[in-house]
């Protein structure tokens, strides 16, 4: 936790009483944590902090690429990861189960060179979503037995 407080601080981020709570809890909350989850903790310790105060620093780690967002499909919102350098994920469409790839995947140098000099990336968040082993007999046994019906 030392060392994201002196990079908030090189960054010139104020670290707060309530960032430092929401830090804190960060590490109890296990690789895949909803804001939803932070927040329980955080209140624990400090009832009079928002839900709104936990997203908005959620977003702010998340930009400064201290967490990563993972999006979770069919509306259920997103998940955060502590993580060094951004990775694809996994996500299974049926039980929600995630799992990091490798993230030698996504090279940003040949990306940057790709898309030219009119625009720079900084950081991604890409998701691959499916049925995961578990579920995809499952699946395959509701559609027909017919791979190409699992995925619609």
């Amino acid at each position: 936790m030392n060392e994201i407080i002196t990079f908030l601080r090189e960054k010139d981020c104020r670290v707060t009483t309530q960032r430092k709570a929401i830090l804190e809890s960060l590490a109890k909350c296990g690789q895949f944590f909803s804001a939803q989850q932070v927040f329980d903790k955080v209140k624990r310790a400090h009832p009079d902090m928002s839900f709104d105060t936990i997203y908005r620093n959620l977003n702010l780690f998340s930009a400064f690429g201290i967490l990563q967002q993972i999006h979770l499909p069919k509306g259920d919102g997103s998940v955060f990861e502590i993580t060094a350098s951004p990775h694809p994920h996994l996500v299974c469409l049926s039980c929600g189960k995630i799992r990091c790839v490798d993230n030698e995947l996504v090279d940003l140098t040949v990306l940057n060179e790709a898309v030219g000099s009119g625009f720079i990336i900084c950081r991604y968040s890409l998701e691959f979503y499916g049925y995961c082993s578990a579920c995809r007999p499952a699946r395959r046994a509701a559609g027909g037995g017919k791979e190409a019906d699992v995925c619609i």
